[in-house]
């Protein structure tokens, strides 16, 4: 009889160890699992800063000296609407001959008012300004402008232009027009006079 007992004894505490190992499967334990909780330590992107446009005013005038020189186009019957728009120019880029007996090339630097907002006919449309370089009545330079109020324009003179030239003292009137569809508007014109060596 005491060994049945002992028998039945033993068979229920396997049974109730059994119990408790199935218990802890389906629960489960984190106890020791470094995978159970992760910490997203990642540091966020900074939110890119906004770009910021600055618009400056260009700087001088300038162009790119073709190689070769052709007559410029002539101004379209010229009106005169003479104003105070050109405040000083002067000889620039200057080359001076070898024998020291004047320049084999220069340019010229203009300072002028080339604003022309609203300034052609009902409908008031804005103008389009240019400069004209003319040398002992020749023309050699056409060039466009920009539209400021103050502005500093560098006006080239081909080396070619001035092959028709013979040595001495040149002529030098730069004019500033507005380009119309029928009559090109005369603004305002500098003279000055320079010692060309001849080429």
């Amino acid at each position: 009889m005491n060994t049945h007992r002992l028998t039945a004894l033993a068979l229920v505490i396997l049974v109730l160890i059994a119990g408790c190992s199935s218990i802890d499967s389906l629960t489960g334990s984190d106890e020791g699992d470094p995978s159970t909780v992760t910490e997203d330590t990642a540091t966020p992107s900074p939110s890119p800063e906004p770009t910021t446009v600055v618009k400056t005013a260009p700087g001088p005038s300038t162009t790119t000296e073709p190689e070769t020189w052709t007559k410029p186009e002539t101004p379209r019957e010229p009106e005169n609407k003479l104003q105070d728009r050109i405040s000083g120019a002067e000889f620039t880029n200057k080359k001076e001959a070898s024998n020291g007996s004047g320049y084999t090339d220069f340019d010229i630097r203009v300072n002028a008012n080339t604003s022309m907002e609203g300034v052609d006919p009902t409908p008031a449309v804005d103008g389009d300004p240019y400069f004209v370089v003319e040398i002992n009545d020749e023309l050699v330079t056409r060039q466009d402008a920009y539209f400021r109020e103050d502005g500093t324009f560098v006006l080239h003179v081909h080396p070619d232009a001035l092959e028709q030239f013979d040595a001495g003292t040149l002529s030098v009137r730069v004019t500033l027009y507005d380009k119309d569809k029928e009559f090109d508007d005369r603004y305002d014109e500098w003279t000055g006079t320079i010692e060309y060596s001849g080429s």
